[in-house]
């Protein structure tokens, strides 16, 4: 889930996704399909709401007769909203689990003049050019005048996130990757924020998983939560108004094991606002 302050309403507004759910067939993956995206407001409005509690509001994108050729039987599978050119823009995905094994995880644009909707597919756009093969949970930042896209990159590079530049927010490049891990048993998960912090770097959280073998050689893998603080060099201007493939971070670990075999998606609190 992903939470965005309503700002001309004082209220807090919570995306996220609600699937169904029944045991795979030998041809399909069903273990999360027909995704929906929800949207859910604080009942109490300014800083106190944003804990909560939530009340569900609508779904603003679901599969439909509408939906793009790309968009397969796992519905919409996240989104991230955030402002661009007077407008809300929102990244979502979806794959065709309808076959095993799926041949790819994509994102597209949706766009709303209102942050509560209606939310429209940008199909002419869709899917995105940043990634062909793999891509989840983008997280969207404004950086100078341009917007930074972090994302989740997984069975392609399980040691790293991409990430991708846009001058407008629409038009995106096609991706690169940041190196986030070494260690071969440690494989990248969900970006979840990535936040200015004041002094020309970027604090960025994102999860992964750490695989290990007990003493009977069995396999499990623990979820984490990584604080990176990263360095978002430009090509021309010190003051971060484009990027390039000189990104850089450095890791640390912090709270719990979770102990976890799926994916972890706690949000430490990414801020966007109208």
């Amino acid at each position: 889930p992903y939470t965005t302050l309503f700002r001309s309403r004082g209220e807090w507004n919570l995306f996220y996704v609600a699937y169904r759910s029944k045991p795979d067939t030998p041809a399909s993956s069903y273990a999360n399909y027909d995704g929906e995206i929800v949207r859910a407001v604080s009942k109490i409005k300014g800083k106190r709401g944003f804990g909560g509690p939530y009340v569900n509001a609508d779904v603003i994108l679901s599969p439909e007769e509408n939906s793009d050729p790309w968009e397969g039987l796992q519905g919409t599978d996240s989104f991230f909203a955030y402002k661009a050119g007077g407008r809300w823009m929102g990244f979502y995905g979806s794959a065709r689990s309808e076959v095993k094994p799926i041949t790819y995880w994509k994102v597209g644009l949706a766009a709303a003049s209102s942050l509560d909707g209606p939310w429209r597919r940008c199909s002419s756009l869709n899917p995105s050019p940043i990634a062909t093969h793999f891509m989840e949970n983008p997280v969207i930042s404004r950086i100078g005048s341009s917007y930074l896209a972090i994302y989740d990159v997984d069975v392609d590079a399980p040691n790293a996130y991409g990430y991708s530049e846009s001058q407008d927010g629409v038009y995106w490049r096609p991706g690169e990757r940041l190196q986030a891990f070494s260690e071969p048993n440690i494989t990248t998960r969900t970006p979840l924020a990535l936040i200015d912090d004041g002094h020309g770097r970027y604090d960025f959280f994102a999860t992964a998983f750490l695989h290990r073998k007990d003493n009977q050689g069995k396999e499990s893998f623990h979820g984490y939560l990584f604080h990176f603080k990263v360095k978002v060099q430009s090509n021309n201007h010190p003051q971060r108004s484009a990027y390039n493939s000189s990104m850089s971070s450095q890791r640390q670990l912090i709270g719990a094991e979770l102990n976890s075999s799926a994916d972890m998606s706690v949000n430490p609190g990414y801020l966007v606002s109208d």
